[in-house]
């Protein structure tokens, strides 16, 4: 009926009183129902959309290494997270640097942004020329126009990308960065 927080917050008060009267294999049981509730409130989150096939591109970049995590939405169902990570990172942070010097190319807002598109716009350019995109991509940092038209004309579709992420696509977002940081 939609009292989950309450239904949670019950189970968990049975929990921790099984586990004070020594009961540690009913509060296990206990436990593992807390959990499977709380998988299946968060695939009916995920459902809950009109979105049908989505791909949520996040990166973490720290200390010369990068994490993209792909969170994939297909008919509606979010079919989970893998973790990639991009050798060669300090590579893109020098062509980020070299290209932010060059008069001609726009300045980014900060060199992690920089870094972070590079390797986004990398891992785009290798994945998606092997397995064919969604028409709805939610990315963590922003990437040429330029590669959506070339990935789009070789599947014969036109790619949507969303920076900066509003409602339902941010609670994506957010936990496919989170992973990404996890990574």
């Amino acid at each position: 009926r939609g009292e989950t927080q309450s239904v949670l917050a019950e189970l968990e008060a049975r929990m921790l009183d099984q586990a004070e009267r020594l009961a540690f294999e009913d509060a296990a049981v206990t436990r593992n129902q807390i959990s499977a509730l709380s998988k299946v409130l968060h695939q009916q989150a995920m459902e809950n959309v009109d979105d049908q096939d989505v791909d949520i591109l996040a990166v973490k970049v720290q200390g010369g290494r990068a994490c993209v995590n792909l969170a994939m939405v297909r008919g509606g169902r979010h079919l989970g997270d893998r973790p990639s990570f991009p050798a060669h990172v300090e590579d893109g942070a020098v062509l980020a640097a070299m290209e932010a010097d060059d008069d001609a190319a726009p300045v980014p807002e900060t060199a992690e942004l920089a870094v972070e598109q590079r390797v986004l716009e990398a891992f785009m350019a290798q994945h998606y020329t092997q397995a064919p995109p969604p028409s709805v991509l939610v990315l963590g940092a922003p990437v040429q126009p330029h590669l959506l038209e070339l990935l789009g004309e070789q599947y014969g579709m036109r790619l949507h990308a969303v920076f900066n992420p509003r409602e339902h696509r941010r609670v994506w977002f957010e936990m496919a960065q989170k992973n990404a940081e996890l990574q």
